[in-house]
């Protein structure tokens, strides 16, 4: 495969996507591809000759066991390429080994070094999720322009014909739906807001809501432990207008004979959902893609699609080393990688994540594009950008106080129970916002326009 791409430059661009310089076992090879791939970066012509330019004295060193140089090496390589048809099959089998080196050191180390034997299997499953992405987080999907369009032609012919047009997940709530689409297939869509405005609680009830309207949705909680979110999801069901039941009386197990009804009810509906929930804690981007390609493949043996993905939340995300001690531009690679996993996977993300404690010292405390805390990047690479807004948490705080208002009082009865999601971008429409209906205690939202859900 080197010899490929040492005598035929145009050839990388098969590669590019499959291959990377840490899936060769060699550390020879894996530097002269990184070396081809600098070459290529740069738009530069990439052959024995000026490579021998890039690697300087290193063209000369005698590589041990070989008796040749570097360079020596280089021009024996470029004697013997594969042919053309090739060259992405070896590319291909070069990544794959990575992998199953990878996995073999994994469980050689882990049952030789001993230890509890679940820490050993963690340790030994962590392996695999990297595994997993090392084999497809390169893969690419070029397709020619005029072939993209003639699908989207056929689409819409199809739709002039009355033939329904697939659009994205419900959020469950008809109001969103209309103004953003749903959540739409590889799309990023990120849901923040300051603490105690209820972000969690547009989440679970969400992804339950979109799971009921036939949606198959996964759940990354790394805040919530699986008692809680389950106590959560289950009240949100369970609840009915004039008739909610607290997740804390759940947790407690404080509840009424017909609340006790309800939960049942509820808990028996929740398992025939296509809702999943993974309670691991800091995950990587390439560990939650690994779960995402497994859960996929999970559904699509029973012949269902996965919708959403949903994370709670940003904060809990770990990044690579590269920009280690730098959490500006590890948010940004987290949220770069997020995106490019919904367009790779043709899922939507839906990534909650926190404010800066800027939006408390305003009189205003409507957010702002520019609260999203840490980075820039999460707005640029967001499709869909919504805030969680619960007016009612400020006004309560005022009201307590002793110069309220009778206008902040008047206000207060004007928003109570409900939470304002302001799409401040949205790629899919306007940057307009809706009114739903909120119970944070029984972690419940409703859109005002229906009638009450249980």
């Amino acid at each position: 495969m080197l010899g490929a791409l040492l005598t035929m430059p145009d050839a990388f661009a098969a590669v590019a996507g499959i291959v990377a310089p840490e899936h060769f076992a060699e550390p020879i090879h894996a530097r002269i591809f990184a070396a081809l791939e600098a070459r290529q970066t740069a738009g530069a012509p990439a052959n024995p000759a000026t490579l021998a330019v890039d690697l300087g004295s290193d063209w000369l060193q005698p590589l041990e066991g070989l008796g040749m140089t570097l360079g020596q090496y280089i021009a024996r390589l470029a004697t013997a390429p594969a042919p053309a048809v090739m060259i992405r099959p070896h590319a291909r089998d070069v990544r794959d080994s990575g992998a199953l080196r990878l996995l073999s050191g994994a469980v050689a180390e882990a049952t030789t070094t001993g230890g509890i034997p679940g820490d050993q299997l963690t340790r030994i499953f962590t392996a695999v999720d990297e595994a997993r992405a090392l084999v497809v987080e390169r893969e690419g999907a070029r397709r020619a322009a005029g072939e993209v369009s003639g699908a989207l032609v056929e689409r819409v012919n199809a739709a002039r014909m009355g033939e329904p047009i697939e659009s994205g997940a419900t959020s469950g709530w008809p109001a969103l739906d209309a103004l953003m689409g749903g959540w739409r297939p590889g799309q990023l869509v990120v849901i923040a807001g300051r603490p105690g405005m209820g972000k969690t609680t547009v989440g679970t009830s969400s992804a339950w809501q979109s799971a009921a309207a036939g949606n198959p949705g996964l759940f990354f909680s790394h805040e919530l432990g699986e008692e809680d979110w389950s106590a959560r999801v289950l009240a949100d069901m369970a609840t009915s207008r004039g008739e909610a039941i607290h997740y804390a009386s759940v947790r407690r197990a404080s509840l009424m004979g017909w609340q006790m009804q309800r939960l049942l009810e509820a808990d028996a509906r929740l398992k025939t959902l296509p809702l999943y929930a993974d309670f691991s804690s800091r995950l990587s981007v390439a560990q939650i893609k690994a779960r995402v390609l497994a859960a996929k493949r999970s559904l699509a043996a029973k012949g269902e699609q996965l919708r959403t993905v949903y994370i709670d939340y940003l904060k809990y995300l770990t990044a690579t080393d590269r920009y280690k001690g730098n959490r500006v531009y590890e948010i940004g690679e987290i949220t770069a990688g997020l995106r490019a996993m919904a367009k790779e996977m043709g899922v939507c993300v839906v990534l909650l994540a926190q404010l800066n404690r800027g939006v408390e010292a305003r009189d205003d405390k409507r957010p702002q594009l520019s609260d999203l805390r840490e980075s820039g990047d999460i707005e640029a690479d967001a499709d869909v950008v919504l805030f969680v807004f619960r007016e009612e948490y400020y006004l309560t705080r005022e009201a307590e106080g002793k110069d309220c208002k009778p206008e902040t009082l008047a206000r207060l009865d004007q928003v109570r129970g409900t939470v304002e999601l302001i799409a401040a971008k949205n790629r899919n429409g306007p940057t307009s916002s809706v009114t739903l209906e909120v119970d944070i205690a029984a972690s419940a939202v409703r859109d005002l326009s229906k009638e009450g859900v249980h």
